[in-house]
């Protein structure tokens, strides 16, 4: 399922703006066996995610997939770390954080939604 991306995070020199589409896929799993909770499982896929410089018009990309295991729940907000690059810069990888917005219904499914902000230097 599509999600769109639409955020900005400032970093120490400029705001970077992302946009684009991470792509998610859902599955729930039961547990017959111990009757545990039952567990939503996110298969998140940043690749089609991209970032420019406001100032300085520099691109940025990432390849991160995430795999996420939840309580299922009628409304969740999970938070998803992922780095980013410029170019094919890999050895200066920063990361900013996507807040995934998480509504169950039985009758109509999923309905998800994201925004993006900056993990701060520790």
């Amino acid at each position: 399922m599509p999600v769109n991306v639409d955020g900005s995070i400032s970093t120490d020199t400029e705001t970077i703006g992302f946009a684009g589409q991470m792509t998610i896929s859902t599955r729930i799993i039961d547990d017959p066996v111990f009757s545990g909770p039952t567990l939503l499982e996110l298969n998140i896929d940043f690749s089609n995610v991209r970032g420019t410089g406001k100032a300085s018009g520099k691109k940025f990309a990432t390849e991160a997939q995430v795999i996420v295991h939840r309580p299922l729940l009628a409304f969740d907000e999970i938070e998803v770390i992922f780095p980013y690059t410029a170019g094919n810069e890999v050895h200066a990888a920063r990361m900013a954080k996507a807040t995934i917005s998480v509504n169950y219904n039985a009758k109509s499914g999923f309905a998800l939604a994201s925004k993006i902000k900056r993990v701060p230097a520790e």
